[in-house]
């Protein structure tokens, strides 16, 4: 067994003899079309909300919920106390297109990356909620991003923002989720 395997081992069994009583753990299966695919370890925080998480079973991502109020800890691959799980995030946007006539942005994208450090070897944070918008606060669009940490959207209609303050780009922005960090970005905007 590893080290971490048993670090991870100590933390359940320690956290299950102080932790109040409380109902058992709910499961979501993710059906095949929504499945996050399994990746290098077999479990990973969910980027919406600190309590739920992903299992990988069977080359299945199953999304699961803490019981009691509990945060996944991604460190120890458990679920534990909220005042113990805290993640940094390193949010980054690429540039996208702007169209003059009609007025509309394409090819809006942003990757949302999370680890104890938010280093190198930071992992993606899935099912994470972006907000794309101008530099003058209009929301533009808002996506979820995948299993890669990559959300992206398109925008054909409905943009009051003059062209001249669009082109000075836009702001991507992750409001985080209790215990992984907020985050903010810019891109850039051309014809």
């Amino acid at each position: 067994m590893s080290h971490r395997a048993r670090l991870a081992a100590l933390a359940l069994l320690t956290s299950a003899a102080v932790l109040p009583a409380h109902p058992a753990t709910a499961t979501t299966d993710i059906t095949p079309s929504a499945a996050a695919p399994c990746r290098d370890q077999s479990m990973w925080p969910d980027g919406d909300d600190a309590q739920w998480f992903y299992h990988c079973s069977n080359a299945v991502a199953y999304r699961k919920l803490c019981p009691a109020q509990l945060h996944f800890n991604a460190v120890l691959d458990t679920c534990d106390w909220p005042e113990n799980v805290s993640y940094r995030t390193r949010l980054t946007a690429e540039g996208a297109t702007l169209l003059e006539s009609p007025v509309a942005v394409k090819s809006l994208r942003a990757r949302l990356l999370t680890a104890p450090d938010a280093g190198d070897g930071a992992d993606p944070l899935e099912n994470a909620r972006l907000t794309f918008r101008t530099t003058t606060g209009e929301t533009l669009c808002v996506a979820r991003t995948n299993s890669d940490g990559i959300a992206s959207c398109d925008v054909s209609g409905g943009i009051s923002t003059p062209v001249v303050t669009l082109r000075q780009g836009y702001e991507v922005v992750y409001a985080g989720n209790n215990a992984a960090q907020p985050s903010q970005a810019h891109g850039t905007l051309e014809s």
